[in-house]
């Protein structure tokens, strides 16, 4: 089955009214994993890294999702070489559908200030800041204005080192929800943002777009009366064939729960649907990328450890794709697939089980020869 970009997205707009909480009873009993630190302030360890290394790649993601509108906002830092001398490159990527269709760019942001140790990135205009508690973002350019807060509401969770092949390696933190409120306006619509669920994590390490490495990313989001969130990671070969590493974080009241991991963990992914035309970014995506259709998943996740079983299903509804040049190959490009959906969670122990039902967001990474 097909559809277009419009079609899907009539069913998107239903994704924050189907959203709801059908628990019963309550789990209480906490396990924690070495393997993670976990923060009562979110903040502790987040700060830039702006590593001098040639393959150092670093970027700092917020995702908003409102009765109003869903977004993505990504400032993404990256040492380049321009006549031989290196410079650090600062894009802002940002997305927004508001229920009938997405919209975006991929901005790159001039005398950007890049202060390590520091949390905050950007330029006057458009940056990301940290203060008082809570997160700033804000952008000024000639496709609109935002200017967001973001409070975190949850604890945050500290990934350690993450081989992504041989040579390559990333770092995260996480944090799987924050409130935020604010004002938006972008292309001509205005919209208020109020007491909405978000997500932010930060990412770092030394990597090369295009090589054997691919991945898939989910979250699930709860709204202000709801208690559980979860973060999906699962690392692959580029033809995702092989399975490197699979994890899947759980949150309980604002506080972190446990990890499922590799072995404790059995994902299933299908893609029953198709969007033509689907938005693309930046605008050369569009010659870069052969096909006028992708592929939608849904994706289905069933976790086992000592104490919990976890059952997960996302059902995807609408995708919008971001390219970055594959670094020393000009034939291929990187495509991040940014989907927006519906997650039924379920989370149970000897006695007790909890049901879920909420938004998601799924990133996969995937390579595409451009001839």
């Amino acid at each position: 089955m097909s559809r277009t970009d419009s079609d899907s997205d009539s069913r998107y707009a239903n994704v924050n009214a189907k959203a709801s909480v059908l628990t019963s009873g309550s789990i209480v009993s906490k396990v924690s994993n070495s393997s993670e630190k976990v923060f009562s302030n979110a903040v502790r360890s987040n700060y830039v890294r702006a590593s001098a290394a040639a393959t150092a790649k670093e970027w700092f993601h917020f995702l908003i999702f409102s009765d109003e509108a869903h977004i993505l906002i990504n400032f993404s830092l990256m040492n380049q070489n321009a006549r031989g001398l290196a410079q650090q490159t600062l894009r802002l990527t940002i997305l927004i559908n508001q229920g009938d269709g997405w919209q975006g760019e991929v901005i790159e942001l001039p005398g950007p200030e890049v202060v390590p140790g520091e949390l905050r990135l950007g330029n006057q205009q458009s940056y990301f800041d940290y203060r008082d508690g809570y997160y700033q973002v804000r952008f000024q350019g000639s496709q609109g204005i935002i200017n967001l807060d973001l409070v975190p509401a949850v604890d945050g969770v500290f990934a350690n080192t993450v081989s992504l092949d041989h040579s390559a390696h990333l770092k995260w933190i996480g944090v799987p929800r924050l409130v935020a409120n604010g004002q938006i306006s972008w292309q001509g619509r205005q919209f208020t943002i109020s007491q909405a669920a978000a997500y932010h994590d930060h990412n770092w390490g030394e990597f090369l777009w295009g090589r054997d490495f691919g991945w898939v990313w989910a979250i699930i989001v709860p709204d202000r009366t709801q208690r559980y969130a979860a973060v999906y990671t699962r690392l692959t070969d580029c033809a995702a064939h092989t399975t490197l590493s699979e994890a899947l974080m759980v949150w309980q009241d604002g506080t972190y729960l446990c990890t499922f991991r590799d072995d404790e963990v059995q994902t299933q992914i299908d893609f029953v649907d198709t969007m033509n035309n689907p938005f693309r970014i930046p605008g050369v995506m569009k010659l870069a990328v052969a096909g006028a259709h992708a592929d939608i998943p849904l994706v289905n996740i069933q976790a086992t450890n000592r104490i919990y079983c976890a059952d997960i299903s996302i059902r995807c509804v609408s995708l919008a794709q971001i390219g970055v040049p594959s670094d020393g190959d000009i034939l291929s490009v990187s495509v991040l697939n940014e989907s927006i959906g519906e997650a039924e969670f379920r989370l149970a122990s000897d006695t007790q089980t909890a049901v879920q039902a909420s938004v998601a967001f799924v990133e996969q990474v995937q390579v595409i020869r451009s001839l």
